[in-house]
């Protein structure tokens, strides 16, 4: 069930979330293999190693822009075992390593410059710069993504690219009222609809086969309403499972999500 789960959102965050204008590109026509294709990719010869990064970030960013610098420099570290770093300036001569400047490009546009001098992100917001971020983490080996990777080399292609989402509101729904899913199951799901630059979560929360949200002042809404006995399995109303299906998440669950969402760009709707 979990893994046809988190297969069904990978397809649906396929189909909603292309940004290329209807036959501009045809995924085959190119070995640039990101999800949603951007708007604009130019691949040019070479690749530049990521390995031990720097991470400069624009002082204008603020806050918000060390934040995204330091899950990526985090993310680099871990998987490459060279310690990034993140610096809350950028020099005047920009040597190598990732550089994030404010630019003055619509919502969460970015653009991405990858060379020898290394990556180049310039967008007007945290939400543009996690959307080239997670382009750049596309480019990768796939090895990037797999927590018990360590020692490894990566690369990315040198590339211009230019990108704007086409919508505006890119959404996938988790119905938890029919299907209880654990916390740190949603976050995965967060995790994965972020990559793919997914920014709106429906969760289902209510339902008369389960109630998933804690209020306080009505406890039995939980310790009754989010157990059912048995399941329906098939279309007809006597093809039960027998077997007791339930589970809620506590307020300060809910905020733990919510948080989690926010920091990589997406709105919870409840």
């Amino acid at each position: 069930m979990k893994n046809r789960f988190l297969v069904c959102l990978l397809l649906i965050a396929a189909v909603s979330c292309n940004t290329r204008p209807q036959g501009e590109y045809a995924f085959e026509d190119t070995p640039f293999s990101v999800i949603p294709y951007p708007s604009s990719v130019q691949l040019q010869e070479g690749f530049y190693e990521l390995t031990g990064t720097t991470v400069f970030v624009d002082k204008a960013f603020g806050e918000e822009g060390l934040e995204v610098a330091g899950g990526l420099a985090s993310r680099l570290k871990e998987v490459s075992g060279y310690k990034s770093k993140v610096k809350s300036s950028v020099p005047e001569r920009f040597g190598s390593g990732v550089c994030f400047l404010k630019g003055e490009l619509p919502g969460e546009s970015y653009n991405l410059e990858i060379g020898e001098s290394g990556v180049t992100v310039t967008a007007s917001c945290k939400a543009g710069l996690f959307n080239a971020v997670h382009t750049l983490m596309q480019m990768l080996p796939a090895s990037f993504f797999n927590p018990s990777t360590t020692g490894a080399r990566y690369r990315v292609q040198y590339a211009q690219i230019e990108d704007s989402p086409r919508f505006k509101y890119r959404g996938v729904l988790i119905d938890s009222g029919r299907h209880f899913f654990t916390a740190d199951e949603i976050k995965r799901c967060l995790d994965v609809m972020a990559l793919y630059k997914v920014n709106r979560f429906h969760w289902h929360l209510t339902e008369d086969q389960g109630w998933r949200l804690e209020i306080k002042k009505y406890p039995r809404l939980t310790e009754v309403g989010s157990i059912r006995k048995e399941t329906q399995v098939a279309h007809w109303r006597d093809s039960l499972d027998h077997k007791e299906h339930g589970g809620f998440y506590t307020q300060d669950q809910i905020r733990d999500v919510v948080a989690y969402a926010a920091a990589r760009g997406i709105t919870v709707i409840p």
